[in-house]
């Protein structure tokens, strides 16, 4: 099952964004930034409309790009969205920072299709790599289930202070 950011790690994005890059603060609407984070959870006829991470990374940057929902800093808080949802399921995105620009370009543009948008997430990610106690797990010590807690801010790397 996917992980996906909320609200609040959201709001707390943009702002340490802001803080590092400019920008004038303040949000439009918070339930239209409530509906762009739920539209990745989308459940159609019993089945998951975006049915792949990358889908799922994908229409949230598209939503969190194109509706304008903060009064700056939508097209990077959407990229890094996708780069956060894609982490926090196990998957890195490999694109460097010209190919990121580009592909924001695109989808602020409203050059690409969802599916050209996904085939491109597809493209530049892959599975991360685990984290050093899940390389030591044998069958003989099989991993515990845990609930996962909201992401703790702090984590994000969003801090000059590190």
């Amino acid at each position: 099952m996917a992980r996906y950011l909320t609200t609040q790690e959201v709001l707390f994005v943009h702002e340490r964004l802001l803080a590092r890059t400019g920008g004038a603060p303040g949000i439009r609407d918070v339930s239209l930034l409530e509906a762009a984070l739920n539209r990745p959870k989308a459940v159609s006829g019993g089945s998951e409309v975006y049915a792949t991470l990358a889908g799922k990374g994908a229409i949230l940057m598209y939503s969190l790009v194109l509706n304008q929902l903060f009064i700056d800093g939508n097209k990077r808080l959407g990229l890094v969205c996708l780069d956060l949802f894609l982490r926090l399921n196990q998957v890195k995105l490999t694109a460097d920072a010209a190919a990121r620009y580009e592909f924001l370009c695109a989808v602020a543009d409203e050059a690409l299709s969802l599916e050209q948008m996904t085939n491109w997430v597809e493209t530049h990610s892959e599975p991360a790599k685990a984290a050093p106690e899940a390389r030591r797990r044998t069958r003989a010590t099989p991993a515990r289930r845990v609930s996962v807690a909201p992401l703790d801010p702090s984590r994000l790397g969003l801090d000059h202070e590190q």
